[in-house]
């Protein structure tokens, strides 16, 4: 598909200035009127909102017409025929290259790939779970004031970049590599469980730190007495959460990896090999949907 932007890219800009005028206009502030009749003459233009928001759906329209000429692309026709036909094919998966028998040994089948994407996944979440719990201690306000920002900062860098980014980056080090997806996984999961870290840590309840403080404990008695006891359920639970997510970052990881970056090395793979893929998808969904299950039913126990 040709993509050119000439002027019709115009209307996409002006659908993103009237998507932004209209969370300005429905934005709310507290206000206080002298009168209902003043607060009936105030009150939000619905009118004027929902003419913004059709502007922003033709606009996008316009742009999807000239720019993209999805129109084109998505005829009833040879595209849509013969994705059906493929749908078909997918869900028709090849049963010996999913266990691995037949003309395939188990390390070439996707319950190994799988294995290996289950273990990518966990690793790094491990790793990442471990080395956020410092990241999060200093990137508290309550604990440490102004003196958080810094780390903060470096929390928001870490996860600025996505992973395909990371990725793409580490091979340069460790080579395509089961290595390189853990420390993906490891390094930009510690970004986000820093972050949420740290929230935990600014929602605790303040007596039990006076209280420890008062008695004469220094700011890591302090920490260690007051501070984890009050969050380690939630500490937990927050990795759990992120493992749910780097189990399906990590399927994608080997597009970029190769065959040690798991599952993802035979979706690029196998893409046009319809019964390999449908294998390989009910491999991920497997994988995705127990591991969430698992998650969900401890988080719960925890909490």
């Amino acid at each position: 598909m040709k993509i050119t932007f000439g002027i019709s890219s115009i209307f996409l800009l002006l659908a993103a200035i009237a998507m932004l005028v209209m969370d300005f206009i429905t934005y709310r502030q507290a206000k206080s009127f002298s009168s209902p009749l003043e607060a009936y003459k105030k009150h939000p233009k619905n009118w004027l909102v929902n003419l913004l928001f059709f502007l922003a759906i033709v606009f996008a329209f316009l742009f999807i017409h000239f720019d993209l000429n999805m129109d084109a692309e998505f005829k009833i026709g040879g595209n849509i025929k013969q994705g059906f036909v493929n749908l078909g094919l997918i869900f028709q998966p090849d049963w010996s290259f999913f266990f691995g028998y037949g003309k395939y040994s188990f390390q070439e089948s996707v319950v190994w790939f799988i294995i290996k994407t289950f273990g990518i996944a966990y690793i790094g979440t491990l790793f990442a779970a471990i080395v956020a719990l410092p990241f999060g201690l200093f990137a508290s306000h309550k604990l440490f004031g102004n003196l958080a920002w810094p780390f903060e900062i470096i929390l928001i860098a870490i996860r600025t970049l996505p992973e395909i980014i990371f990725a793409l980056i580490l091979v340069m080090f460790s080579g395509f590599s089961y290595v390189s997806g853990i420390l993906v996984i490891g390094i930009h999961s510690i970004g986000m469980i820093g972050k949420l870290y740290a929230d935990q840590i600014d929602g605790i309840q303040k007596e039990p730190m006076e209280g420890v403080l008062a008695c004469g404990a220094t700011k890591w008695q302090q920490i260690h007495l007051a501070v984890l006891p009050q969050i380690r359920p939630n500490l937990v639970s927050v990795a759990l959460y992120r493992f749910d997510i780097n189990i399906r970052t990590a399927t994608i990881l080997g597009i970029v990896l190769g065959a040690d970056g798991g599952i993802g090395y035979y979706l690029s793979t196998q893409a046009n090999h319809y019964h390999n893929l449908g294998a390989c998808i009910i491999g991920i969904l497997i994988l995705v949907i127990g591991i969430n299950a698992v998650s969900s039913v401890l988080r719960k126990r925890l909490l």
